[in-house]
């Protein structure tokens, strides 16, 4: 008996491998039934291919494993199916969902695709969202809770009320060459709070009038945290090489730690370019705002326009943030901040850098 369990891990690892090399079924789904059906019947490696037309909400419940997903897709990528409900896809594991069109109209508020850990404490993994349409006129575009090792690709955002992707307690993860354009007012293009790590925002292109365009953290409630016990809101997101336009503030750091903004091409913003806060600070353990990087970003805006560069709350820890090689350039060429030593303690202005910066290069005037 004791031998047999010995060997339980190597015939675990061969029956993985079976799976994965056995061929995979392609499935045509023309309704939402049928899609609902074949999602819950899937092996690992099959293909679910969704015919064109426009289908109601549905729930998705597959399981892949690492080495095949289930793929769900458009049978023509050149006439996506188009989803005019929610997509709700509770504890699902290694699944991709590609080239989907969500188009939901009304005044009621949903997500137009919900993604999560069906409140069973053990994370969904290995979900993808590739080359996918949001267009959702009352609450989220893209939902995700609970939810590690994820990946978010070449997803276009175009219409939302509150965030566009919204990340609850979600772990290890990717999202790169998004587009986030609106031209209505917005809370957020992307969120990631409520104890988030380990996430990389990459070569996306923000564009619009968002309260925040990225917001590294958050104020949530209690118990919704994954894990419960996390002491920050956000740590270790790196924030890289994307545009943003426009909206009231570019990025936030919001009880976040050890957390980066670099390399991002920054403009127009309406109030503040970065904001450092500290919104929740009330749960014990809580390490609140500290060891931020701002870096190698070129940011441009019109001191005329905007309140402050910098916005800093009480509670936030900012002077640990460290600051390096930013080019800072406001057209009309008058304000351009500094740090101020010892006398931003007792005279702070509006245009001061909440800590020295390093390697600094300001931009000539015009």
């Amino acid at each position: 008996m004791f031998a047999g369990m010995r060997k339980l891990p190597g015939a675990l690892a061969l029956a993985t491998l079976l799976i994965a090399a056995a061929p995979a079924a392609e499935v045509v789904v023309r309704s939402a039934p049928e899609l609902s059906r074949a999602a819950r019947e899937a092996q690992p490696g099959d293909r679910i291919l969704v015919a064109p037309g426009v289908y109601p909400g549905v729930v998705i419940s597959a399981q892949g494993i690492r080495a095949a997903p289930v793929l769900i897709t458009a049978l023509d990528p050149a006439a996506p199916p188009v989803f005019s409900g929610m997509i709700y896809a509770p504890g699902c594991s290694w699944v991709t969902f590609r080239r989907l069109l969500i188009r939901i109209g009304g005044e009621s508020i949903v997500n137009g695709i919900n993604a999560d850990d069906a409140a069973s404490g053990i994370p969904a993994k290995g979900l993808s969202f590739e080359q996918i349409g949001f267009a959702v006129e009352q609450g989220n575009g893209l939902k995700l809770a609970g939810v590690d090792e994820f990946s978010i690709l070449e997803c276009t955002f175009t219409s939302w009320s509150q965030t566009g992707l919204d990340l609850v307690g979600c772990h290890r993860g990717v999202i790169e060459g998004c587009r986030f354009e609106t031209g209505q007012p917005v809370y957020h293009g992307i969120q990631i709070k409520g104890g988030s790590s380990d996430i990389l925002v990459r070569g996306c292109r923000f564009d619009g009038p968002a309260e925040r365009w990225i917001n590294i953290g958050g104020g949530t409630d209690p118990d919704l945290f994954r894990p419960r016990d996390a002491p920050y809101e956000a740590a270790r997101i790196r924030v890289e090489d994307n545009s943003i336009f426009g909206g009231r503030a570019a990025i936030a750091f919001d009880a976040a730690v050890d957390s980066a903004a670099r390399m991002n091409l920054i403009s127009d913003q309406r109030q503040f370019v970065f904001r450092i806060l500290n919104s929740t600070r009330s749960r014990a353990g809580f390490q609140g705002c500290r060891n931020g990087v701002i870096e190698r970003n070129l940011v441009s805006y019109r001191s005329d326009r905007i309140e402050s560069v910098f916005n800093l709350g009480y509670g936030a820890d900012w002077r640990s943030f460290r600051l390096a090689g930013n080019v800072w350039r406001d057209i009309l060429g008058l304000r351009i901040p500094r740090f101020r030593g010892w006398l931003r303690w007792f005279l702070p202005s509006l245009w001061d850098l909440p800590s020295p910066e390093f390697d600094s290069d300001p931009a000539p005037s015009p």
